[in-house]
């Protein structure tokens, strides 16, 4: 963690970047590093300012207080940074969580038997074999995928229901749904 303090028309105290630097640490744990920190101290005719610019793995930070007290200041500008820390972390593990659940497809394994050898020997044997993936999807978004499709069949994952369920191709051209109870 690299902090840089920058002092505009204010008198920047020891006690002041110690008590940045203690805040920080407890505001940043969310974070990873490595942590690029600019803290800007700034007296207006209003009161005293505050800014704090984070860079970090996954982009910037940035928040702005003003209080009559630099210590009150420092105080509502890390606390704007930890909200904002917080977000990105939970963002960070909701896409990662999420990443986790697409990829986590079931795929189920599809036989393909020859029918020559089924007469012939009297033992189905498995000639060619494809797994298939069950994505989420309603039964129209089946339908319109397996009127695309070269098979006469999807396996899909019902996003209403969250069962598995099999859409297929009749001879008449219809649809027939299978899925469980």
């Amino acid at each position: 963690m690299h902090i840089e303090y920058v002092s505009r028309g204010y008198e920047g105290a020891a006690a002041i970047q110690e008590f940045t630097e203690s805040k920080l640490k407890k505001a940043l744990r969310f974070l990873e590093d490595p942590l690029n920190i600019r803290v800007i101290f700034q007296k207006t005719r209003h009161g005293e300012v505050s800014e704090l610019h984070v860079a970090h793995r996954f982009g910037t930070l940035q928040a702005t207080a003003e209080a009559p007290e630099m210590i009150d200041a420092i105080q509502g500008v890390v606390d704007k940074i930890e909200k904002q820390a917080r977000r990105n972390r939970k963002k960070f593990m909701d896409r990662r969580r999420r990443a986790d659940r697409v990829t986590g497809l079931q795929h189920w394994p599809l036989d393909i038997l020859e029918r020559s050898s089924v007469a012939s020997e009297g033992q189905p044997k498995i000639i060619e074999s494809r797994s298939i993936s069950s994505k989420p999807m309603t039964i129209e978004d089946a339908a319109l995928k397996l009127e695309s499709s070269d098979r006469n069949f999807i396996v899909f994952r019902d996003s209403g229901t969250r069962k598995v369920s099999v859409l297929y191709l009749e001879d008449d051209g219809n649809f027939g749904l299978i899925s469980p109870e």
